[in-house]
């Protein structure tokens, strides 16, 4: 799962989607299926992922950290995906929410969630971001 996203954010799509499918093969638990969900949006894999994304929403609608962290980091990419960044920063804002008070639960790499943030600014075209950036950079790091 981590060598698809790594792949992606490295710019090699290609090993990023056979990353991921060979994860999916081999994937297990619930704890693995929220990664991997991440892992395919962010490989491009948007109908697998957003499939995954929503089974997991039903199956474990009262997991907090599934659907305020997780959930809101996969439907971010997924939006990013379909090049809707107000959408994707509105995932992201929700997410930062709910993280405030939490250390050391998530998986979500702090790094990975800025990048979607910075992604999600520049495909709005803004050169000022009306304090987007100062919002990456405040956040808490857990």
């Amino acid at each position: 799962m981590q060598a698809a996203a790594r792949a992606r954010l490295f710019g090699y799509p290609g090993d990023a989607k056979k990353s991921a499918a060979l994860a999916t093969q081999l994937s297990g638990g619930q704890d693995e299926t929220d990664l991997l969900a991440l892992a395919l949006a962010i490989a491009g894999d948007s109908a697998k992922a957003e499939a995954m994304a929503d089974a997991l929403g039903k199956a474990s609608p009262t997991d907090t950290v599934l659907n305020s962290i997780y959930l809101p980091a996969i439907r971010a990419q997924l939006a990013l995906n379909r090049h809707d960044a107000q959408k994707a920063l509105e995932e992201l804002r929700a997410r930062a929410r709910n993280e405030s008070g939490q250390t050391g639960c998530s998986t979500v790499s702090p790094a990975l969630y800025r990048r979607m943030c910075g992604h999600a600014y520049l495909a709005l075209n803004r050169e000022r971001s009306g304090g987007g950036i100062s919002e990456i950079i405040d956040l808490p790091a857990w």
